[in-house]
């Protein structure tokens, strides 16, 4: 199987031949930790406009918990959100075992042709060292909670040259600290937080 890792920097982290996950195009690990903003109370009068603020957590496990609330299947103690380069998720337990395909729930988008670049990355062999920049999205679609929030992501990226075999070992780490807006329980709302996407594995060439 020929994999062009020099095509994208994501492509080249996350487009990977992983058996043991029972799937052609592996992803990486998906983190959220974000903050939203609601209007709790609000009364109006001749001369004022009261309100209140309210505010909610928003972590990988509460979305977890809301997909398998929306979805109706159980999902287990200590699993994982997966992100894929092509914007899709889903949901593996701790074994790494397929739960369901939560991309109808959560998305993130990749917008690499704008992407700028901080260190090495060979075309040939697809050996790279670098950090990168672009923008990123989280899409949320739930019953309580969507909207997007967006931000520039920071990726560092590390890839072995191909030995013997042809197997190229790859390691990503990206954080980003994005905003937006959306809805939370119908109502108006704001969000403000961070997102991170960590994995690691092998590119056969």
């Amino acid at each position: 199987m020929k994999t062009l890792v020099s095509k994208s920097l994501l492509t080249a982290c996350l487009c990977l031949l992983s058996a043991s996950l029972g799937h052609a195009t592996p992803d990486a690990e998906l983190k959220i930790s974000m903050t939203g903003y609601f209007q709790a109370k609000v009364s109006k009068s001749n001369k004022f406009l009261n309100g209140k603020v309210g505010k909610t957590r928003i972590s990988t496990k509460q979305i977890l918990k809301l997909i398998s609330q929306e979805s109706g299947r159980n999902i287990p103690r200590g699993s994982k959100l997966m992100a894929n380069e092509d914007g899709t998720t889903r949901v593996v337990d701790s074994q790494g075992k397929n739960v369901l395909n939560s991309s109808p729930y959560v998305q993130v988008r990749f917008y690499r042709d704008s992407e700028i670049i901080d260190g090495v990355r060979n075309i040939n062999t697809g050996k790279e060292n670098s950090r990168s920049y672009f923008k990123i999205v989280l899409g949320m679609n739930l019953n309580s909670l969507n909207g997007t929030a967006n931000g520039m992501a920071i990726s560092k990226n590390r890839t072995t040259a191909p030995d013997r075999d042809g197997i190229q070992k790859w390691k990503i780490s990206l954080q980003s600290q994005v905003n937006g807006r959306g809805e939370i329980n119908g109502g108006s709302g704001f969000y403000d937080g961070k997102i991170n996407l960590n994995g690691r594995g092998a590119i056969i060439q």
